[in-house]
């Protein structure tokens, strides 16, 4: 079984291909995922703390293909500070919601 993190298949450095990396890696990996992983892509590759919404990751994109696959397990913050837990829990809510209508309100 497979656990993605979306922001470990592109290279901060560039970005041009994200979209593409993505579809391809949840075409081949989706019916393996078991967990979702959900850091950011910081444009300083020594940040430790890549919390999620605070970087480049096409988080549209990302949320999307765990729809288009039915993911429903869990997505789990990491890489991020205690100080980073609410905002980027209420944006990793805020995307999922798009795709996941039952999750909205859900705060």
């Amino acid at each position: 079984k497979i656990i993605i993190d979306g922001a470990n298949f592109v290279d901060g450095d560039d970005l041009s291909g994200m979209h593409s990396v993505l579809e391809e890696a949840f075409d081949l990996l989706g019916a393996e995922l078991v967990t979702v992983h959900a850091k950011d892509i910081s444009d300083d590759a020594t940040k430790k703390d890549q919390a999620a919404g605070t970087g480049r990751l096409d988080w549209g994109t990302y949320f999307r293909l765990l729809k288009r696959i039915e993911y429903d397990g869990p997505v789990i913050l990491h890489n991020l500070r205690e100080d980073q837990v609410d905002s980027s829990l209420s944006f990793a809510r805020l995307h999922l919601a798009k795709w996941y209508p039952e999750m909205r309100g859900n705060d």
